[in-house]
């Protein structure tokens, strides 16, 4: 194989990699935004507005989107639970009174 076929797949191996990595840590950028399923201190919709390492643990700091008094420090992981988040601002559906 000659030297620019292996530049040219290297290139298109990094790049694939490179996109890739950057679609999955875009949703724990500073201000990407969050829906919580259920309602945290009264609020469903957050942005990040910090982060930090405890260890090899990565902590977001939520800020509610309508009360910047209210926020939250979680680890990164619970963002990838669909049952707990849901990334974007989405609207849900209300939950009927009991």
């Amino acid at each position: 194989m000659c030297l620019a076929n292996m530049l040219n797949r290297y290139a298109t191996a990094s790049s694939t990699h490179c996109a890739e990595l950057s679609m999955r840590h875009n949703n724990l950028d500073m201000n990407a935004k969050w829906t919580s399923i259920s309602p945290l201190e009264g609020w469903q919709h957050f942005r990040i507005v910090a982060r930090r390492y405890e260890g090899k643990i990565l902590h977001i700091e939520l800020m509610a989107a309508c009360d910047s008094a209210v926020r939250l420090w979680l680890p990164a992981e619970h963002l990838k639970d669909q049952g707990r988040f849901s990334p974007g601002w989405t609207r849900l559906l209300a939950t009927p009174p009991t």
